[in-house]
């Protein structure tokens, strides 16, 4: 039985994972470190660099024990426990570290998955557009405002709203932050669970035409054309 939260979870949680992937959670070198640590950190670094998110995520937790204060090192380490797959610790350290600093994105990102997790799609809204209003614009830049303009979007969708999602994808269109190729997979998608496939069909076309498209992207798309008995296609 398809339920549209759990997909909704699962996108994000994908979503966030590939981003922090791409931009690298693994952060600069910290001189405040305890000494004793400075091993399990460099060990730390190490294991996120060939992509081992759990040997990472795990170290990085045993430095953190040993500098509890150490914000640069919270803040990684919940980012490493997310690409691990152990999306509740992450989010456990999020909101402590949410605790030192309310309006830190990358903690309220965290935060707001997880109300999208068990369901509360209204609260999770309500942070989103806290994090987004003007006087918080100046603590939320860069890949953190790309990601917070999606899980918006997406929290939309996960209230089933998909004429609100629409237009709030043609302000996002107008707004030309994200990369199009990317948006176009979360529009894909979207007009796909809608309902919408002519739209939905024109949005994989886009997306199977860019070179070296993400291999999920493709995999989505052949999803659709295979479900559309399009098998050749797909």
């Amino acid at each position: 039985m398809f339920h549209l939260k759990n997909y909704v979870t699962f996108t994000l949680i994908v979503l966030l994972s590939t981003t922090y992937a791409v931009a690298g959670a693994s952060p600069t070198f910290s001189y405040s470190i305890n000494s004793s640590s400075v091993g399990e950190y460099l060990s730390a670094d190490y294991a996120s660099r060939v992509n081992d998110n759990e040997t990472s995520s795990e170290l990085y937790l045993k430095t953190l024990r040993e500098n509890p204060d150490n914000l640069v090192l919270m803040e990684s380490s919940y980012k490493l426990m997310l690409m691990a797959g152990r999306t509740h610790e992450a989010v456990e350290l999020a909101k402590k570290f949410s605790a030192y600093d309310p309006k830190a994105a990358s903690a309220n990102i965290m935060i707001s998955l997880s109300l999208i997790k068990e369901g509360k799609f209204k609260d999770a809204e309500k942070l989103i557009d806290q994090m987004l209003n003007d006087s918080n614009r100046e603590v939320v830049s860069g890949i953190d405002f790309v990601l917070i303009e999606l899980l918006k979007l997406w929290t939309i969708v996960g209230e089933e709203d998909f004429a609100r999602a629409d237009k709030y994808i043609s302000k996002i269109k107008e707004e030309g932050l994200i990369p199009s190729g990317f948006l176009n997979y979360q529009i894909a998608v979207i007009q796909d669970l809608s309902g919408n496939l002519v739209e939905a069909a024109k949005q994989y076309q886009k997306i199977i035409t860019v070179q070296d498209a993400p291999y999920h992207f493709i995999k989505a798309a052949g999803n659709f054309y295979e479900r559309q008995g399009n098998t050749k296609l797909a």
